[in-house]
């Protein structure tokens, strides 16, 4: 429409790296973004019991840097820039064994104001400094009596959507201890004559569960 910037201009400036989603709804033809605040202190939208065989594969943690960022720099549209770096602790960028090094990264996107710098590369720094496994293989079945026996669980694993936290609790003896609390990143769905299997892609939740 004349007048009005094209929708793919108005996407690229939807910053999505600072904990908000850009996804298509589940149930219609679309685009909808999810809030990072909408990802705030949530309770478990599907919780799996691992001593119960609710998984259909084994629960692999990925303890890698991949996602690590503890210098960075965030330059807003025809303004100015704010740096934040971790200074101290395990994910620092002291030399190991006192950091893991200098993990720097940076960005420019669109703000309304210089203001608003501080909390845009804040969040990144939070977000990139998690000292936690991520678990990027929780496999279940949705054919299996686990789900099919259960309309609660069932259901569960029907609506569960981007930025949903997933439980697994009783976790193996050589895994994290306690409750593992992952914010479902992606998943991958693959469907047969006697399997429904769904792959989620989690990362720690931790960053999520805020005062």
């Amino acid at each position: 429409v004349q007048g009005r910037r094209p929708l793919v201009d108005l996407l690229r400036e939807i910053p999505t790296t600072d904990g908000g989603l850009l996804l298509e709804p589940l149930d219609e033809l679309g685009l909808r973004y999810r809030t990072r605040l909408s990802r705030y202190n949530r309770d478990a939208t599907l919780t799996l019991d691992y001593a119960q065989n609710q998984l259909s594969a084994s629960l692999d943690p990925a303890d890698d840097d991949r996602f690590s960022r503890n210098d960075v720099t965030i330059t807003r549209e025809g303004g100015t820039f704010n740096q934040q770096v971790l200074e101290s602790g395990t994910m620092s960028v002291q030399t190991p064994p006192n950091g893991i090094g200098r993990y720097d990264t940076s960005e420019t996107i669109s703000l309304r104001d210089d203001g608003l710098l501080a909390d845009q590369a804040g969040w990144r720094l939070h977000l990139g400094t998690v000292d936690e496994a991520r678990y990027p293989g929780v496999a279940i079945n949705l054919r299996h009596s686990t789900f099919t026996g259960s309309v609660t669980r069932m259901n569960a694993a029907l609506v569960m959507d981007l930025g949903d936290r997933i439980d697994v609790t009783n976790p193996p003896a050589w895994g994290a201890p306690g409750t593992i609390s992952g914010s479902l990143e992606g998943y991958t769905e693959t469907l047969g004559i006697l399997e429904h299997d769904i792959v989620l892609n989690t990362s720690p939740y931790s960053p999520y569960q805020i005062a």
